[in-house]
């Protein structure tokens, strides 16, 4: 899995049957391996709603970003592996991903933001805070303003039409939305969804920066 979430992408939509040809183990095996990597945090499903279809998924960085060496028993592939760890392999990956990301909300302009703001306010009927002291400040950053941010950066030119189709999604599934905090799995859902479907067709590109243009 962190092989393939290393292409150009970041991100593996190989289906259960090709990754377990390439290892040699049965679809069972590779689910339950690839169910337990999701649970305990070395990989996000950006499709978890999905039926009938690859999923789509992220390597998260935590291999790379552990101090212990995580050593790999390499299965009978006949490829002759050097006794590099995971973590060793990992960190300079997980590390130029994170920098990538970073830099990438950095060039979030107040423009964008306020944008975006209007928008969630319109399609929810919930106003935007304005915080007074730093205690509420701290508060609506987590809630509100970070999640605004990593949403703008990861969707770039379309976030809005994947606002709207988050926000309709949680609607029509019942789904409480208080802030954008609160919808920002299933934005990431969606997103993964539209660049699951255009990577196939290789309409998907990204942009030097990070994100991707679906």
């Amino acid at each position: 899995m962190w092989r393939y979430c290393q292409g150009e992408q970041r991100v593996c939509s190989a289906s259960l049957e090709t990754i377990g040809n390439n290892l040699r183990l049965d679809r069972a095996t590779v689910m339950r391996h690839i169910s337990r990597l999701v649970e305990i945090g070395y990989l996000e499903d950006l499709t978890p709603g999905r039926r009938n279809r690859p999923h789509v998924y992220c390597d998260t960085g935590k291999a790379g970003a552990e101090s212990s060496k995580l050593t790999v028993a390499e299965r009978n592939t006949g490829v002759a592996e050097s006794n590099t760890t995971v973590a060793e392999r990992n960190t300079g990956v997980a590390e130029s991903h994170m920098k990538i990301q970073e830099e990438t909300i950095k060039k979030v302009t107040r423009a964008q933001l306020r944008a975006l703001d209007a928008l969630f306010a319109d399609l929810t009927g919930i106003p935007v805070p304005a915080p007074s002291t730093v205690k509420e400040r701290k508060r609506e950053a987590e809630r509100w303003y970070q999640p605004m941010r990593r949403m703008l950066a990861m969707a770039n030119g379309q976030v809005e039409s994947i606002l709207r189709e988050t926000v309709d999604r949680m609607r029509r599934d019942r789904l409480t939305i208080s802030a954008p905090r609160s919808i920002e799995n299933t934005f990431t859902a969606v997103f993964g969804e539209r660049a699951s479907d255009r990577w196939t067709g290789g309409a998907v590109t990204q942009n030097p920066d990070g994100s991707y243009n679906i």
